[in-house]
Protein backbone atom coordinates (compact mmCIF):
# COMPACT_ATOMS: atom_id res chain seq x y z
CA UNK A 1 0.00 0.00 0.00
CA UNK A 2 1.22 3.38 -1.20
CA UNK A 3 0.64 6.31 0.91
CA UNK A 4 -0.16 9.71 -1.64
CA UNK A 5 0.08 12.69 0.22
CA UNK A 6 -1.96 15.90 -1.32
CA UNK A 7 -1.50 19.50 -0.49
CA UNK A 8 -3.95 22.06 -1.14
CA UNK A 9 -2.49 22.86 -4.98
CA UNK A 10 -3.40 19.33 -5.52
CA UNK A 11 -6.62 19.14 -4.03
CA UNK A 12 -7.84 22.30 -6.13
CA UNK A 13 -6.44 20.53 -9.02
CA UNK A 14 -8.40 17.72 -8.51
CA UNK A 15 -11.27 19.48 -7.62
CA UNK A 16 -11.58 21.32 -10.88
CA UNK A 17 -11.20 18.25 -12.36
CA UNK A 18 -13.72 16.21 -10.73
CA UNK A 19 -16.01 19.63 -11.09
CA UNK A 20 -16.48 19.69 -7.17
CA UNK A 21 -15.34 22.03 -4.64
CA UNK A 22 -11.88 21.63 -2.59
CA UNK A 23 -14.03 20.70 0.69
CA UNK A 24 -15.62 17.97 -0.78
CA UNK A 25 -12.67 16.73 -2.22
CA UNK A 26 -10.78 16.58 1.23
CA UNK A 27 -14.06 15.26 2.85
CA UNK A 28 -15.03 12.75 0.25
CA UNK A 29 -11.03 11.33 -1.21
CA UNK A 30 -8.51 12.65 1.16
CA UNK A 31 -8.16 11.37 4.95
CA UNK A 32 -5.63 12.85 7.90
CA UNK A 33 -1.96 11.79 7.22
CA UNK A 34 -1.00 11.13 10.76
CA UNK A 35 2.48 11.21 9.98
CA UNK A 36 1.87 14.86 9.48
CA UNK A 37 0.77 17.67 11.30
CA UNK A 38 -2.10 18.91 9.37
CA UNK A 39 -1.42 16.92 6.25
CA UNK A 40 -3.58 15.12 3.90
CA UNK A 41 -3.07 11.71 2.17
CA UNK A 42 -5.52 9.97 -0.53
CA UNK A 43 -7.95 7.10 0.72
CA UNK A 44 -6.87 3.72 -0.21
CA UNK A 45 -9.81 1.44 -0.98
CA UNK A 46 -8.91 -2.60 -0.96
CA UNK A 47 -5.63 -1.41 -0.59
CA UNK A 48 -4.96 0.85 -3.54
CA UNK A 49 -5.90 4.45 -3.90
CA UNK A 50 -9.43 5.53 -3.79
CA UNK A 51 -8.86 6.66 -8.08
CA UNK A 52 -7.22 3.71 -9.43
CA UNK A 53 -9.95 1.78 -11.22
CA UNK A 54 -8.72 -1.48 -13.56
CA UNK A 55 -5.06 -0.27 -12.91
CA UNK A 56 -5.61 2.74 -14.22
CA UNK A 57 -5.77 6.42 -12.87
CA UNK A 58 -9.06 8.07 -13.07
CA UNK A 59 -8.01 11.53 -12.26
CA UNK A 60 -4.37 10.98 -14.11
CA UNK A 61 -4.67 14.91 -15.80
CA UNK A 62 -5.05 16.51 -12.42
CA UNK A 63 -3.22 13.45 -10.13
CA UNK A 64 -1.21 14.86 -7.00
CA UNK A 65 2.18 15.93 -7.51
CA UNK A 66 3.91 12.78 -6.13
CA UNK A 67 2.22 10.54 -8.41
CA UNK A 68 3.35 13.08 -11.17
CA UNK A 69 6.78 12.55 -10.02
CA UNK A 70 6.57 8.75 -9.53
CA UNK A 71 8.36 6.62 -10.13
CA UNK A 72 11.15 9.57 -9.10
CA UNK A 73 13.67 8.90 -12.31
CA UNK A 74 15.22 12.37 -12.76
CA UNK A 75 18.77 12.15 -14.46
CA UNK A 76 19.51 14.41 -12.16
CA UNK A 77 18.47 12.51 -8.84
CA UNK A 78 21.23 10.08 -7.04
CA UNK A 79 19.06 7.60 -5.94
CA UNK A 80 18.56 3.96 -6.50
CA UNK A 81 15.36 5.22 -7.98
CA UNK A 82 17.16 6.22 -10.53
CA UNK A 83 18.12 2.66 -12.05
CA UNK A 84 16.60 0.39 -14.26
CA UNK A 85 16.07 -2.63 -11.46
CA UNK A 86 14.33 -0.55 -9.16
CA UNK A 87 11.94 0.33 -12.00
CA UNK A 88 11.23 -3.06 -12.45
CA UNK A 89 10.72 -3.69 -8.66
CA UNK A 90 8.41 -0.88 -8.70
CA UNK A 91 6.10 -2.37 -11.74
CA UNK A 92 4.08 -4.19 -9.09
CA UNK A 93 2.77 -1.06 -7.55
CA UNK A 94 2.80 1.57 -10.33
CA UNK A 95 0.88 0.56 -13.42
CA UNK A 96 2.36 3.11 -15.45
CA UNK A 97 5.98 1.25 -14.70
CA UNK A 98 4.06 -1.52 -15.72
CA UNK A 99 2.58 -0.66 -18.74
CA UNK A 100 5.61 1.13 -19.92
CA UNK A 101 7.65 -2.39 -19.06
CA UNK A 102 5.29 -4.41 -21.19
CA UNK A 103 5.16 -1.99 -24.24
CA UNK A 104 8.59 -1.95 -23.99
CA UNK A 105 9.12 -5.92 -23.55
CA UNK A 106 6.49 -6.12 -26.79
CA UNK A 107 8.84 -3.39 -29.02
CA UNK A 108 11.76 -5.36 -28.28
CA UNK A 109 10.52 -8.86 -28.71
CA UNK A 110 11.23 -10.21 -25.45
CA UNK A 111 10.87 -13.91 -24.82
CA UNK A 112 10.98 -15.67 -21.64
CA UNK A 113 14.36 -17.48 -21.55
CA UNK A 114 13.56 -21.55 -21.43
CA UNK A 115 16.19 -22.84 -18.58
CA UNK A 116 16.94 -26.11 -18.55
CA UNK A 117 18.81 -25.93 -15.59
CA UNK A 118 15.52 -24.46 -13.58
CA UNK A 119 13.65 -28.24 -14.25
CA UNK A 120 16.94 -30.13 -12.59
CA UNK A 121 16.38 -30.85 -8.88
CA UNK A 122 18.91 -28.33 -6.25
CA UNK A 123 21.31 -29.90 -4.19
CA UNK A 124 24.42 -31.92 -4.13
CA UNK A 125 22.52 -34.68 -4.70
CA UNK A 126 21.22 -33.19 -8.01
CA UNK A 127 24.65 -32.69 -9.42
CA UNK A 128 25.91 -36.30 -8.67
CA UNK A 129 23.35 -37.66 -10.44
CA UNK A 130 23.08 -35.49 -13.68
CA UNK A 131 26.77 -36.29 -13.92
CA UNK A 132 26.42 -39.85 -13.81
CA UNK A 133 23.79 -39.82 -16.92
Amino acid sequence: MTLVSVTSEDVKRIAGFLECSSDEVIQRYTSMDLEVTGGRILRQVDGACIFLRENRCTIYEARPKPCRDFPHTEIRERSLGGRMASQCLRASICPIVYNTLERYKRLVGYRPRRDSRRSRPAGPDATRSSQQE
